[in-house]
């Protein structure tokens, strides 16, 4: 509890407190019947936040020392971390700071907190039946986008008393006490012995109960489908890899294209200044690999015999022609009018750069014009 100071205390063990003011009270029963009427409203009684609440998520960073596993809950204890964070979407059991003893003709019933409900947290509001003995588990939900905090000791609900005409039948208040897992359950008791359950549940709602198995199985089903929806984006992406790597090689393919005509463009710009003083006999091509010298030496065979030396011309697309040099030799046939019907080309790198070059030479074949 706080004291009018606003000072904690711990209260070591239960302790009953009169409203009335007797000569033997001490310190600690005044604080006690002070922090009663500072929760006392005119027609209700203020509940606060307890020592500990159960959490969906193990939360990350410093807050993660005061979680403890028990019995397959998620404990957090509020008291010494001073305040519970509630993310988005998030539902904890919190436990009520106070101990309530019920007549066997008082019920009351809980309400929301206007202090929790202004920034978005609710519970829903349930009922204490005659008879009970013990603290409260609320439960709260935060239904908002952005994270809450409660802290130790802050309002939690608010409780209303309602005396009846008569007392509750007995057999009704026992089967009320057996379906009540967590009936005469307090923190003094639970703090002193090991192994006592924070929070008691219904074996339905049980870790290991049936809501927790149908919780487990929509958790799977919801893994499948996550799974189904990765695999459909990796699919995606990897049908988008193809889509690019095919559109490259499309766009290679065009430039390869593109550099195809370029050089007939050049070839026909050459044909067109040759053809201006000579006239061209034959054209062709030949694969040169300047490492290979088997494919820098070839053969011209002229498709009839010429009877003057023709002119040959060898150019090399992309390799300067200060790298190479170019030697021919006329093949002449072995008759009395001295004809020719071929030429050997030679061609010599002048420089390292073209060592390894690898492209396609084109020569020509011509003479020139007669006026």
């Amino acid at each position: 509890m706080k004291t009018p100071e606003g000072a904690l205390v711990h209260l070591p063990s239960k302790r009953f407190v009169r409203l009335e003011v007797s000569e033997t009270d001490d310190e600690l029963d005044r604080n006690i019947r002070a922090y009663f009427y500072q929760s006392l409203e005119p027609d209700s009684l203020i509940l606060h936040v307890g020592p500990y609440a159960t959490v969906e998520v193990v939360r990350r960073g410093d807050q993660r020392q005061y979680v403890r596993r028990d019995g397959g809950q998620n404990v957090f204890d509020i008291k010494a971390s001073g305040r519970l964070k509630l993310f988005r979407n998030e539902f904890a059991l919190v436990g009520s700071n106070e101990y309530i003893e019920l007549a066997d003709n008082v019920g009351a019933s809980l309400f929301s907190n206007v202090r929790n409900t202004d920034i978005g947290l609710s519970h829903i509001s349930t009922l204490i039946d005659p008879s009970w003995h013990g603290k409260l588990q609320i439960g709260i939900s935060n239904p908002t986008r952005f994270s809450k905090e409660l802290a130790y000791l802050d309002a939690l609900t608010v409780v209303r008393f309602h005396q009846l005409t008569d007392t509750a039948p007995h057999d009704i208040l026992e089967r009320f006490r057996s379906r009540r897992p967590h009936f005469g359950d307090d923190w003094w008791t639970i703090e002193s012995e090991p192994g006592r359950r924070f929070f008691q549940l219904r074996k339905q709602y049980s870790p290991d109960g049936e809501f927790a198995r149908n919780i487990s199985s929509e958790n799977r089903s919801q893994k499948i489908k996550g799974l189904a929806q990765w695999i459909s984006i990796v699919t995606l992406a990897v049908g988008g890899v193809f889509f690019v790597a095919k559109l490259y090689n499309r766009i290679e393919d065009a430039a390869d294209y593109r550099e195809r005509i370029v050089r007939v463009e050049q070839k026909q710009s050459m044909l067109d200044e040759i053809a201006k003083t000579f006239h061209v006999i034959q054209s062709g091509t030949h694969y040169v690999d300047f490492s290979d010298a088997t494919s820098l030496q070839f053969v011209i065979p002229f498709t009839s015999d010429l009877e003057a030396p023709p002119f040959v011309l060898v150019t090399v697309p992309g390799i300067p022609s200060n790298e190479f040099a170019t030697t021919v030799h006329l093949q002449a046939v072995a008759s009395p009018d001295k004809r020719f019907n071929a030429a050997i080309v030679h061609i010599t790198p002048l420089t390292k750069a073209v060592a390894s070059a690898r492209t396609t030479a084109t020569w020509f074949v011509a003479r020139p014009k007669t006026k």
